[in-house]
């Protein structure tokens, strides 16, 4: 009987429209609905991704209206259920969907990555597109931080300037000026996303041995608006290139440029004590190391501000004050050595982890590590790579928060009622793994660092060696020279630009003629770097 009345009725009704299912016919209003409202009650106004989707299933149904409602945590539940399963969810707009909700969820990194290594950019639909685009604006943090490699189609999805600081994030060498050319003419003028590039562009021009370029630009990148590049870090570039290039006095000015509360003053000291060997001014290379030698700064001072020191005191034939540096070297980079050794084999030591919390509620500065000093590589406060890594894991961290409270309400409350939690399981395990592998990057940094550092020490003991050998072999010349200046009144050693009047070196000299053998591209002519006089 049932079944001749069903026959009945579908005789009767005519064809269904194509745009009626089963919530349009059987949704229980005793009135016909009109466009707009059959349209609400189907999502379609507030939530039009579901018209992404043909012939969607209950499950997804669920999801959709989860979605027009702005439930969008419990939303996020039931994607797994609606679409893990099936093909649509390995589709550009099913993956997209996915980002969409972690993003609406807060969980901005993760979605970020979600996005452009799941979804091909050329198949992703405007009506996802768009609102994806509306939460990440140009200027959002998320740019800076998640690792994601960028296609050409996703300029269209997103900006010139976001392409332009994706890009920035690589690590330019001196072969890699053409194409920093090219990211340059996308980027707007007068943009910090502009300037930035323009620094790698003057790093890389100057690498490839084309300074005059490189100063050019860096001239003009001096007086831009809007450069994120630090002032004190153009000086010291600045400085750099002149020196290369054999101008020692503008170098040594812009070296005096840099205030001693900068994170580059101790390298801008020992750089400008170079200025002055060259120059041939080893006392006042005695002069700015003086003040670098001191126990306070021993952790944070490296292995080349000793052996520039041993050299200068060469220059001046101050034979005693070399020997006590060669001394000062071993006591200060044997033991450091041996922990930096240990921090190449692991990096998770308590200085490791006390610096890494540290740097997540503010950058340090290298006088600001205290004790840590003596257990990190020296130059852990100013590596960009280290520190993005840190930021990365800071923001994960708030994100996996994020998906454990997702997960333990989803067991605790009403967002039980949709999806399986061994699902979302699964996506909470993913975040973690990305905070291991934010943090193991972290520390792999702080290993290289330590290597690096390891390797320069190993390199400057063996110059420090040719220095003690030296002064072994003018042993017999320097009795001589005492001898030949038997009741000679003490001499000095005027400084210049650099030295004051505390620190002038005075010791009993000659004025006759010792020359000293070449010690590794340096000459010390004892004609020149002993001449005095008398007072």
């Amino acid at each position: 009987m049932i079944k001749y009345i069903l026959i009945g009725l579908i005789a009767t009704s005519g064809v269904a429209n194509a745009e009626d299912d089963v919530l349009s016919i059987l949704g229980g209003s005793e009135k016909p609905k009109t466009e707009q409202e059959t349209k609400k009650s189907q999502g379609e106004e507030t939530s039009p991704f579901k018209a992404l989707f043909p012939r969607t299933t209950a499950e997804q149904n669920i999801l959709f209206a989860l979605m027009q409602s702005g439930e969008f945590e419990k939303a996020l539940l039931q994607y797994f259920e609606a679409f893990g399963k099936s093909d649509a969810h390995k589709t550009a707009n099913g993956q997209g969907l996915l980002a969409y909700l972690f993003l609406k969820n807060g969980m901005t990194v993760y979605g970020v990555e979600q996005l452009f290594s799941q979804v091909d950019p050329a198949k992703l639909s405007p009506v996802l597109a768009k609102p994806i685009r509306e939460m990440l604006p140009d200027n959002s943090p998320v740019w800076k931080l998640a690792r994601i490699t960028w296609q050409p189609k996703w300029t269209e999805v997103f900006s010139p300037s976001i392409e332009v600081q994706v890009k920035s994030k690589k690590v330019f060498t001196a072969k890699d000026s053409e194409e920093l050319k090219n990211i340059i003419k996308i980027s707007a003028p007068g943009t910090a996303d502009r300037a930035a590039i323009q620094w790698q562009l003057v790093v890389a021009m100057a690498l490839s041995g084309d300074s005059v370029t490189a100063a050019k630009l860096l001239n003009s990148l001096m007086t831009t608006p809007n450069n994120p590049v630090g002032v004190d870090l153009m000086n010291m570039t600045a400085a750099r290139m002149l020196f290369e290039n054999g101008y020692m006095d503008a170098a040594a000015k812009y070296y005096k440029k840099i205030p001693t509360k900068s994170e580059f003053w101790i390298e801008a000291q020992e750089e400008a004590g170079w200025a002055y060997l060259r120059k041939g001014e080893p006392q006042n290379t005695l002069a700015v190391t003086q003040s670098l030698l001191i126990p306070e700064l021993q952790n944070v001072v490296g292995a080349e501000t000793i052996f520039l020191r041993s050299l200068g005191q060469l220059k001046v034939c101050d034979y005693p004050g070399v020997l006590k540096t060669l001394a000062t070297f071993r006591e200060r980079f044997k033991p450091k050595t041996a922990v930096l050794i240990q921090v190449t084999q692991n990096a998770n030591t308590p200085a490791s982890k006390e610096f890494i919390a540290k740097m997540k509620k503010q950058r340090l500065k290298i006088t600001e590590l205290g004790s840590m000093a003596a257990s990190l590589p020296r130059l852990v406060t100013r590596d960009e790579a280290l520190y993005n890594n840190i930021l990365l894991e800071k923001e994960l961290e708030k994100e996996a928060e994020i998906a454990m409270g997702i997960y333990g309400r989803s067991l605790a409350n009403g967002t039980s009622k949709v999806g399986f939690q061994g699902d979302l399981d699964l996506f909470k395990q993913s975040i973690e793994n990305q905070v291991s592998e934010a943090r193991n990057a972290s520390l792999n940094r702080i290993k290289a660092l330590a290597g690096e550092e390891v390797a320069d020490i190993k390199r400057l003991l063996q110059k420090m060696h040719i220095v003690e050998a030296e002064v072994m072999q003018q042993a017999l010349a320097a009795q001589k020279v005492a001898k030949a200046t038997e009741g000679s009144k003490v001499i000095e050693k005027k400084g210049t630009t650099v030295a004051q009047a505390k620190d002038q070196i005075s010791f009993p000299a000659e004025d006759g003629q010792v020359w000293f053998d070449e010690i590794g591209k340096y000459k010390v002519d004892v004609v020149k770097g002993c001449q005095a006089v008398k007072k």
